[in-house]
């Protein structure tokens, strides 16, 4: 099946990108055909590993390390970040008084981002009140509900009260398939064919109608007058 891929992807690359010179470097193939060969390789439960789901910065971990002529590769210690303390303590998400690469990954692989969404999880079951606040009480009633009436908890016992799916709901996840992402992709629901701006490049014009309907903006009308906030939705 690997050497299907590969072939598969050369084609379409070569599709993509048209023919080129000896000496010039590989040309960077275009983001749609980055997302078909995610859509058709990729693991559908995860979106896939497709470079298009990282969000891109101008003020990235790159950039930082430029200002502080370090190497990519290097950490930025507390005592040489050029900057608040209070913004080097947000910056560094693990805690280990140092400024890396995996502070400013914000990819399905970063840890942090993990350890949030089973933090989220976690959050959610000891909760009870939805009040985005858990008390003493509620941590003692989850404690009584797992160890039964005993005085301790066994992993396996705390495992089953956090994570275990409540009775009577079963788990509904369904993983898209591979043709209806594709639908998606090409009918602009799922993402778009259309080539994206890099940071720093001025944002493609485009008109919406208004909810009212009753007339039209269009994103030039505000270059050079007022900043514009874009707000995306999300099927998650």
């Amino acid at each position: 099946m690997s050497l299907y891929r590969y072939a598969f992807a050369a084609v379409l690359a070569a599709a993509a990108t048209g023919p080129g010179r000896a000496a010039d470097p590989p040309p960077r193939p275009p983001e749609w055909f980055v997302k078909v060969v995610d859509i058709a390789f990729g693991d559908p439960m995860r979106g896939g590993s497709s470079p298009l789901a990282v969000s891109k910065s101008r003020y990235d971990w790159p950039w930082l390390a430029r200002r502080h002529d370090l190497k990519p590769t290097a950490p930025l210690p507390r005592d040489r970040f050029r900057g608040p303390t209070d913004l080097f303590d947000r910056l560094d998400r693990d805690g280990n008084d140092t400024l890396e690469a995996a502070d400013f990954d914000w990819s399905e692989r970063s840890p942090f981002l993990q350890q949030q969404a089973l933090t989220n999880a976690v959050f959610g079951r000891l909760d009870a009140d939805r009040d985005q606040a858990v008390s003493a009480e509620e941590w003692e009633a989850v404690f009584a509900r797992a160890a039964g009436g005993k005085g301790t908890l066994t992993p396996d016992e705390l495992r089953k009260v956090l994570f275990a799916t409540p009775a009577g709901r079963r788990p509904t996840v369904v993983p898209p398939t591979r043709i209806g992402r594709l639908a998606g992709l090409m009918t602009g629901e799922l993402g778009s064919v259309q080539e994206g701006p890099d940071p720093g490049d001025a944002a493609p014009d485009f008109a919406l109608r208004t909810p009212d309907g009753n007339r039209t903006v269009k994103l030039s009308e505000f270059r050079g007058r007022k900043p514009v906030v874009l707000i995306f939705g999300s099927f998650t």
